[in-house]
């Protein structure tokens, strides 16, 4: 009898360890962790240039895609006021990202809050124009984004 519960003991411990490290290595949904890793805080900083592009060049059917829906609700936008509502004027800006956070939404959905310096490219000097922070929601299934002007604290 000893040896049995001596060897249910030792099972019951090694699928309990199996199961700590399994569970404490895999990143868990809705908690925020700094973005360390340099190809995420890329996408998510490209996501904005993107974002900068397509308002620079009054890209309103490109715009409305990439612009949160529940964003697109609260403010009233539509493909007539777009580029006024965002401050669109023609030039084009740079984001110089500072620092980035992460939540991992789903298996599939991460969301992204970033923040850092917009620059206005002028012929042979940047100028900051100021901080912005932006809340970006990358969709992995099918390689798509959206992003949404943020104004709460990250």
């Amino acid at each position: 009898m000893d040896r049995i519960e001596v060897k249910i003991s030792l099972v019951i411990v090694i699928i309990a360890l199996t199961l700590i490290l399994i569970l404490g290595f895999k990143p868990q949904a809705g908690v925020k962790e700094v973005v360390t890793n340099p190809n995420e805080f890329y996408t998510a900083s490209s996501c904005v240039g993107q974002y900068y592009s397509y308002l620079a060049t009054a890209n309103t059917d490109a715009l409305m895609t990439i612009l949160d829906k529940k964003y697109i609700e609260k403010n009233n936008i539509n493909k007539s006021n777009i580029i006024s509502k965002l401050d669109g004027d023609n030039i084009q800006y740079v984001f110089s990202p500072s620092k980035a956070y992460k939540i991992k939404v789903s298996e599939n959905v991460d969301k992204y809050y970033i923040k850092g310096i917009k620059q206005k490219e002028l012929m042979d000097v940047t100028e900051n124009v100021g901080e912005e922070k932006y809340e970006i929601t990358l969709y992995h299934q099918n390689s798509t984004f959206t992003i949404n002007p943020y104004t709460g604290k990250i």
